[in-house]
């Protein structure tokens, strides 16, 4: 983006039977991945001198550790 990157993390309702199984990315299947990563890379296009800088996936563990390092960040912000 253009004031540099933003991670963003893929959630699925924790109480939703359906999503049960979804526990990692590689639980995801790949044509949903591909579907979330190509609305990711094209969503700004639309936006006059907006752009997206690419991404990878990553696992549970590394989401997980985002979400803790930026609730501390927002904490330490004296909101």
């Amino acid at each position: 983006d253009e004031a540099g990157g933003d991670d963003k993390v893929l959630c699925v309702p924790a109480g939703d039977p359906r999503m049960e199984h979804l526990r990692d990315i590689h639980h995801v299947a790949e044509f949903d991945r591909l579907e979330i990563q190509h609305f990711f890379e094209v969503y700004k296009d639309l936006e006059p001198g907006k752009s997206v800088e690419g991404a990878t996936w990553v696992g549970r563990a590394e989401a997980e550790r985002e979400i803790r390092e930026s609730w501390d960040r927002f904490k330490a912000s004296a909101h």
